[in-house]
């Protein structure tokens, strides 16, 4: 978990001490040669305290200026305490000597960036130790096992800032730009569209604050405890690394305030890196970032009011073949608006193979070997020697909200029709509330979301393209706050996905709780269990539903519910009358009939005339086309899926009698539609039994116990 209690002793660090003379109020010097002057006797002048050169500070040819500091005080090298003259060589002395240590109370101004290589140590003493700086503080190179540890960071100019509402995304925002240190906002970027145009070069070209570098092949790098105002901390290529318990108003930069990059320099893939119990906010794009990163960690990190969005692992450019490819060594592609430049491009296939392919016209693509599927595939497509990509994330426990973007931007490709990544994510226990966009973005293949809370976002609760994946347990509230008519609380996928056991309280006037319609010629979801309040789900049209569902609730139709109910019919005196008994209160539930016009108050004349002009009462009729049957007033109704049972536990005819619940289509007061219909039939013989006045004596009645599944 990194070295966060692992701090250097500073005894080893700092070489012998020497405390010569009575210190109180004494005046002296430090220098070598008072010190051994004093020590030999030839003096009587006292000495403060003195440490001596360091075996470090001779191999890197650093020599101290006040020896009254322990090595890798800046103050040992000449670095002013109290921030007014530049401390960029003392700083340097430090770190080249593989040490640095930053007082308490102290404020040291860097107006140089630094570098170095191999191993550094840093370490302050809280939020009062302090390095000023507008631009990169030190760059390390090769810093396997480096540690830099619990000091604040802060620029020195005012950057143009912007600052949005997080209750009104949509507002005109040009009226909060402004150069502040102190009013809380962040820097513009490109994704700032609505007033991007607006800036001057110089406003966009801005990129004021300090930052921590870290690149070149390394392992075992450790930063925490880093506080402070516009910060950025970039470890690039190294793997098994940690930024921790960083607290941090966020910078510019290019993809986000707190960096695990293993693709811009294409040094070597990232593995092993985290980024655990970090507090990150107005950062310019994402708050956390993973760029080409296998086997990493975010965990317990709260990331809000960035620019993008608050946790991103970087996609790459998707593809679709239009036709089958099985065979091929050439084929043409399906891509978004502007296609694919030419030239080589490294494709990974949803089926796992891959190719350097060429591309020419943007869409015409060929490649050496035959490909051996015979579907059509999605592909990832990327240039370069390291697909940037992430794979195999444990994503968990995290709150992210009120960023312009996204909550968790957990995608693999910027085409919203492909799946192809294998990215066998685990998205857990994340809390993602009043996003500018969705609550949590997955797709790629072999993926857990599971236990996600997203509520109030303004677009999709969860935006799932993936595949062969389990969204499971996920709690979505209230989104889709701008009322999108194509924006769900739950995006279904593509295929063969399991869904189950969401709940989800659905608000919007538009969009959908669940969306998952099933696609041509992919594998069927298993939906299941999932509880809606508000709202009703859509698994696509009756005749083209392919999913397997299961116990599915929600408020009305357009879902397969749980009914039950007990239907009277009786002969009072020469009319047939009918009442209904359910219980009410279980709606909530969907373990009650969905009858419509129903009403369990007393007994209701039950209509017999013609079923074409005559309408329902109490939400039943006796059917004059089939004159054995009771037709009801349901939602339309898909024969092939229901599921239902219904028994006659009661009856007082001279006929004994079984009963038959289907679906039919039935022409009702001029109302064509499939139906749950009730048939009686003789126990004895199977013969139809019509219903009328004749078959149900006066003074007898039936009970039909009914339970099951339909719209």
């Amino acid at each position: 978990m990194g070295k966060i209690s692992s701090y250097p002793a500073m005894t080893a660090l700092q070489g012998p001490e020497l405390i010569l003379g009575d210190q109180s109020g004494a005046t002296g010097t430090t220098t070598p040669t008072a010190v051994a002057a004093y020590m030999a006797g030839l003096t009587t002048t006292p000495v403060l305290a003195s440490y001596a050169r360091t075996a470090a500070e001779t191999a890197a040819g650093v020599t101290p200026v006040n020896y009254a500091y322990a090595p890798g005080d800046l103050r040992r090298y000449g670095g002013d305490p109290t921030g007014v003259a530049d401390s960029s060589a003392a700083f340097l002395s430090a770190i080249k000597t593989g040490f640095a240590f930053i007082p308490a109370a102290c404020s040291f101004y860097i107006s140089t960036s630094q570098a170095v290589t191999g191993q550094v140590t840093i370490i302050g003493q809280g939020p009062t130790s302090k390095l000023l700086c507008d631009t990169t503080v030190l760059t390390v190179t090769n810093g396997t096992g480096s540690f830099v540890d619990n000091f604040w960071m802060e620029n020195i100019t005012a950057p143009w800032i912007i600052t949005r509402d997080p209750t009104n995304w949509s507002a005109n925002i040009l009226g909060t730009l402004q150069q502040s240190n102190t009013v809380l906002g962040y820097q513009p970027t490109v994704n700032d569209a609505d007033i991007w145009g607006s800036l001057t070069t110089a406003q966009q070209n801005q990129q004021v604050g300090p930052q921590i570098i870290f690149k070149g092949s390394a392992s075992d790098i450790t930063v925490s405890r880093i506080f402070g105002r516009f910060v950025l901390v970039l470890i690039q290529d190294a793997t098994n690394s940690t930024i921790r318990d960083c607290d941090v108003r966020g910078g510019k930069g290019e993809w986000g305030t707190l960096q695990f990059d293993n693709w811009t320099n294409e040094v070597q893939r990232g593995s092993g890196n985290r980024a655990i119990n970090n507090r990150v906010q107005y950062g310019s794009f994402s708050g956390i970032t993973f760029m080409a990163n296998d086997d990493f960690v975010c965990q317990g990190n709260q990331s809000f009011l960035n620019g993008e969005s608050g946790t991103k692992t970087v996609q790459v450019q998707g593809v679709q073949f239009t036709a089958s490819v099985g065979g091929a060594t050439s084929g043409t592609i399906s891509v978004p608006a502007g296609g694919l430049t030419n030239g080589t491009w490294n494709f990974i296939f949803a089926d796992g193979e891959s190719r350097s392919v060429t591309v020419t016209g943007s869409t015409s693509c060929s490649w050496t070997g035959a490909l051996t599927v015979t579907s059509i595939l999605s592909a990832s497509a990327y240039q370069g020697n390291i697909n940037p990509q992430c794979f195999r994330g444990l994503i968990t426990n995290n709150s992210t909200y009120e960023n312009y973007y996204d909550g968790l931007d957990c995608d693999s490709t910027f085409n919203t029709t492909v799946d192809a990544a294998r990215t066998y994510h685990v998205i857990s226990q994340n809390s993602s509330y009043n996003n500018g966009g969705d609550g949590v973005n997955t797709d790629g293949r072999y993926n857990t979301v599971e236990g996600n809370r997203c509520y109030g976002n303004r677009s999709y609760g969860i935006w799932n393209l993936s595949s062969y994946s389990q969204i499971t347990g996920n709690h979505l509230l209230s989104n889709n706050t701008q009322n999108g008519s194509s924006i769900a609380e739950l995006l279904g996928g593509t295929q063969a996905n399991v869904m189950s056991l969401n709940k989800i309280l659905f608000s919007a006037s538009a969009g959908y709780p669940i969306y998952a319609p099933q696609i041509a010629g992919q594998i069927p979801h298993v939906i299941r269990d999932n509880f809606i309040i508000g709202g009703t789900a859509f698994y696509g049209n009756p005749s083209a539903r392919f999913s397997v569902l299961e116990n599915n609730i929600d408020d009305t139709t357009g879902s397969f519910t749980l009914q039950s109910f007990c239907f009277f019919l009786q002969n009072n005196a020469g009319t047939l009358q009918h009442v209904f008994y359910s219980d009410g209160g279980a709606a909530s539930t969907g373990i009650a009939d969905r009858i419509s016009g129903e009403t369990s108050g007393g007994y209701t004349n039950t209509p017999t005339g013609t079923d074409s002009s005559t309408a329902f009462a109490s939400g039943a009729k006796v059917s004059t086309t089939v004159p054995n049957a009771i037709v009801f007033n349901t939602g339309v109704q898909d024969p092939p899926n229901s599921q239902m049972v219904a028994s006659l536990v009661y009856n007082t005819t001279t006929t004994a009698l079984i009963v038959r619940p289907r679906m039919a289509s039935f022409d009702v007061n001029g109302v064509t539609q499939s139906r749950l219909i009730f048939e009686l039939f003789n126990a004895s013989t199977g013969a139809p039994v019509a219903i009328n006045t004749t078959n149900i004596g006066s003074g007898t009645l039936i009970q039909i116990q009914f339970y099951g599944r339909f719209v």
